[in-house]
């Protein structure tokens, strides 16, 4: 067998009964082994003289550790083929192949990186560190809040007293550093039209809730917004009397849901501070099990069409509204 397998540079010597050698024998302990099973290989026998006289790596796939043997032919090496252990001849050619592609895509990757990466890269961190010379460098095109004050202080007074006071100046009136260097040559422009604050103001529903929104259709049509609100302190000329006004979102989900016809102040306790600091006053919602009881409850004296439950029974000791949205109240 081991005659037939000499023109494959690729075999194996598999005996299942021969004990394996201990992970750290020596050569001494296995030349002494050698001569204890008696595996005394003839020339035309070994296996290894199929192989060129250069040091071959012998592995067995029970453990994990590589022997290295000087010489092929050696009784190392008829020791280690004996005991199960694989003669690994000449390397395949599609393992020099890839060899060669791996080393060609190291050598353009290092190519590349030294001539792409700009050369500041990485001195003040993981950036081009000449852009922070080349932002320097820009042209002014804001002035900012305190040049503005330097001649509209009474503008910018009623402006930081408002709820506009977070929006900038030159939000609605453009880029005004060129108007700062020569006021008379260059005036920033006013945005006058009725366009321009719904882009703020205009229903969104992802605007957070008490955001004021409108509806640029139905809200004082045609009407320039300048005409009743003052943009740098806009206050709007009476107090909404509808929720709608600040809350859109809830107000539409709840226009399509069984407490349609309910008013908002049925369900929450609002202050008439609420509607005009709404920050500072906000609205109460129900805390018990029982204030949904007043409709829902099997007692209730409200309209018979009415879903009823049984508090006792129903929910255990959860609010209603922690199950169930009340703007929106489906049956889960």
């Amino acid at each position: 067998m081991l005659k037939q397998q000499l023109g494959n540079p690729w075999w194996a010597v598999q005996d299942s009964n021969l004990r394996s050698p201990p992970r750290t024998a020596s050569r001494a302990s296995l030349r002494k082994s050698d001569q204890r099973w008696g595996a005394d290989y003839a020339a035309e026998d070994d296996p290894c003289s199929a192989c060129a006289p250069s040091p071959e790596v012998f592995h067995n796939p029970r453990f994990p550790f590589i022997f290295k043997a000087l010489k092929p032919t050696s009784d190392l090496a008829r020791l280690l083929l004996k005991k199960g252990f694989q003669c690994v001849g000449a390397m395949p050619q599609q393992i020099a192949r890839l060899a060669i592609l791996f080393a060609l895509l190291g050598s353009l990757l290092f190519v590349a990186r030294r001539y792409l990466v700009p050369k500041s890269f990485g001195d003040l961190g993981h950036y081009r560190a000449s852009a922070v010379d080349d932002n320097a460098n820009r042209p002014l095109v804001y002035a900012g809040h305190d040049v503005c004050n330097t001649c509209h202080s009474e503008i910018v007074e009623k402006h930081d007293a408002a709820r506009h006071q977070t929006v900038a100046c030159q939000v609605c009136h453009g880029a005004a550093a060129t108007h700062a260097e020569s006021p008379f040559d260059h005036k920033p422009p006013a945005p006058r039209q009725r366009g321009y604050c719904p882009l703020c103001h205009g229903y969104d529903p992802s605007r957070p809730t008490g955001f004021p929104q409108i509806d640029p259709v139905a809200h004082n049509p045609v009407q320039p917004c300048i005409t009743c609100h003052d943009p740098h302190a806009p206050e709007p000329p009476r107090v909404p009397q509808e929720c709608s006004a600040c809350h859109g979102e809830i107000a539409r989900t709840k226009a399509l849901s069984r407490h349609a016809a309910l008013p908002c102040t049925t369900c929450h306790a609002t202050q008439e501070q609420h509607k005009v600091n709404p920050l500072l006053s906000r609205p109460n919602k129900p805390r018990t099990r029982e204030f949904c009881g007043q409709c829902h409850a099997p007692q209730a004296n409200s309209s018979p069409e009415i879903p009823r439950v049984d508090l006792t029974m129903h929910g255990g000791h959860y609010v209603c509204w922690q199950c169930h949205y009340s703007h929106y109240p489906e049956v889960l």
